[in-house]
């Protein structure tokens, strides 16, 4: 499978998760988060290695987002936004982070900030409003390019029975072009990448290995992965209709936690 001649490989949004823990404990977080009690911070080669593949597969990425877990606390952020705009000069870069360490960090990550134009993507949750004012007057002060997406409800749409109608979800889901990077993989969502994270957390044997690709393949091109990402997995079977509820922090996890509105085959 090739792309027809002088037609260019676009790849529109990658999320790579460069921690998997958090600073804050969200109930139902999408990420679960709250449940990992394990810090990973994605190694700088084995990020570059990704990283440069991509640029070899893709001739464009538009959008590249680090997040977590929360990123801020990834101790070499700054070497990982280097290594993102040696290979991905076109590329916007983002950084998806809840803010609270923002006023925390020194003039040497903010020019870095600058200098490799890194857009900072805050989730305003309802911490606290003095929090959150300190937060955005750092921005402010500090000249950074941001959004602010105020947080005030979260959402479960987990079904533990791994019935539903893949393809059914997949459509409705206002997540399906959030891809994902994860050591060398990549996945239609997010929910391939914390496969592991889930098992660990609640002795669960789920299997997402056919709803993610090895990006070092030698089968795989970008006609290849741009076809797969535009498919419903297996992974689609356990989501379900979303349940709303309040934010709030979650100090003991339960998967009920995650539960939407189980329909089974709806």
């Amino acid at each position: 499978m090739n792309l027809p001649e002088n037609k260019m490989s676009v790849l529109k949004r990658i999320g790579i998760p460069i921690v998997e823990h958090c600073n804050l404990k969200c109930k139902g977080c999408l990420h679960f988060c709250n449940s990992n009690q394990e810090e990973f911070y994605y190694d700088c080669e084995e990020f570059e290695r990704d990283v440069m593949r991509l640029s070899e597969l893709f001739d464009n990425i538009e959008v590249l987002i680090l997040y977590g877990g929360e990123p801020l606390l990834h101790p070499k952020i700054i070497r990982l936004l280097e290594i993102v705009r040696v290979y991905l000069k076109k590329t916007k870069i983002e950084i998806l982070t809840n803010g609270l360490l923002l006023p925390t960090l020194d003039e040497n990550f903010y020019q870095s900030i600058k200098k490799y134009d890194v857009c900072i993507g805050w989730s305003a949750y309802p911490v606290g409003k003095k929090i959150n004012m300190k937060i955005e007057d750092t921005l402010i002060s500090e000249k950074v390019v941001y959004y602010k997406n105020d947080v005030q409800m979260f959402y479960g749409i987990f079904n533990p029975l791994g019935n539903s109608n893949s393809y059914y979800q997949w459509k409705r889901c206002s997540g399906r072009k959030c891809h994902v990077l994860r050591k060398g993989y990549i996945s239609v969502c997010p929910a391939p990448a914390v496969e592991h994270i889930i098992n660990q957390s609640f002795d669960k044997q789920l299997d997402f290995s056919t709803s993610r690709l090895n990006i070092y393949d030698e089968s795989i091109d970008a006609e290849k992965i741009l076809y797969f990402l535009e498919q419903s997995h297996d992974v689609c079977k356990y989501c379900t209709s979303a349940r709303t509820f309040i934010w709030e922090r979650q100090s003991k996890p339960k998967l009920e936690d995650w539960y939407g509105k189980v329909g089974g085959n709806e």
